[in-house]
C-alpha cells in the first residue's frame, strides 16, 4: 500500500502542467470541529497541499500543545472543483482515539466523502462518513459571507 500511494504520488508530482505546492501552519487556541472542542487546549495545524490540473492532495493536523490525548488528528485528502462545486474524500485518522493502529495500516479511519457548492455569498457543504463510522454520520453546513 505505501509503496502504491508513493508511486502515485510520484507520477504526479512529476507530469508536465502547472502545480502548486501550498505548506504552512496555524496556531489556534481551541481545536473546534464541527462544534466539538477537541482537546481543551492550544493547537498547532501544520498542512501541506499539492495542486496539479485541478486536482488537489493535501495532509492536515492538529496537536494539542499540551500534550492533552484528545486533540490530537491527522487527515489525508484530495479534491477537486468543476465550476462552483467541490468533491473532496477525507482520510480522519485520530492517533490516540482510535487504539492500536497508525496512519498507514487504515483499520481504525474514518472515510468521508463532501461535496460543497459556491455561489457568491452563498455556500453550503455536505458531508457523510462512509466507512470507519458504524452510524455514517452526516454533515450540513450553510454559509452567508
Amino acid at each position: 500500500m505505501k509503496k502504491l500511494i508513493g508511486l502515485i504520488l510520484m507520477m504526479i508530482m512529476t507530469s508536465s502542467g502547472i502545480s502548486q505546492v501550498n505548506l504552512g501552519a496555524d496556531v489556534v487556541s481551541r481545536y473546534v470541529w464541527r462544534g466539538s472542542d477537541f482537546g481543551n487546549a492550544a493547537s498547532v495545524q501544520p498542512f501541506i497541499e499539492y495542486s496539479i490540473a485541478g486536482v488537489t492532495l493535501g495532509a492536515w493536523g492538529a496537536w494539542a500543545i499540551n500534550g492533552a490525548p484528545g486533540g490530537n488528528e491527522n487527515d489525508l485528502y484530495v479534491s477537486t472543483s468543476l465550476g462552483p462545486v467541490a468533491i473532496t474524500f477525507t482520510d480522519y485518522f485520530f492517533p490516540t482515539y482510535m487504539g492500536s493502529d497508525n496512519i498507514f495500516e487504515l483499520k481504525n479511519h474514518i472515510f468521508e466523502i463532501a461535496t460543497g457548492i459556491e455561489l457568491g455569498p452563498l455556500s453550503t457543504t455536505l458531508a457523510m462518513n462512509v466507512a470507519g463510522d458504524d452510524d455514517n454520520s452526516a454533515y450540513l453546513e450553510f454559509n452567508y459571507k
